[in-house]
């Protein structure tokens, strides 16, 4: 979260700036791949916050649905705070993007408990 949040500060030219490498990889879409990607991370780490291994199926389902609020909330709180920051704006795709990872880890981890 400190480092997304940490992205979130700086201009965007500065952060395209910094990552540059990646631009050459993923072409000028570069921001959706690293949004999908930092997201994704984030719904990964969150879910041990509200996911115990010792919790029946039904509270392991909770936990993953409040793991996925929480970061499509995240991403939103991301896109508000990106609005006041001077050179960024608040961008619906990018809380589009944010939620649609945290979906995806979502999905990847309802198969792997009923697989």
């Amino acid at each position: 979260m400190v480092f997304i949040f940490y992205l979130s500060t700086p201009s965007a030219a500065l952060i395209v700036k910094k990552f540059s490498f990646l631009k050459q990889v993923f072409g000028d879409s570069v921001q959706y791949p690293a949004h999908f990607f930092l997201y994704f991370v984030l719904f990964q780490l969150a879910k041990g916050v509200f996911i115990h291994q010792e919790q029946g199926n039904k509270m392991r389902q909770v936990g993953l649905i409040t793991t996925l609020i929480f970061t499509c909330f995240y991403g939103v709180m991301d896109e508000f705070y990106q609005s006041t920051v001077p050179f960024r704006s608040f961008q619906l795709r990018d809380i589009l993007v944010d939620c649609l990872a945290a979906f995806s880890g979502f999905i990847i981890e309802l198969k792997a408990q009923k697989g």
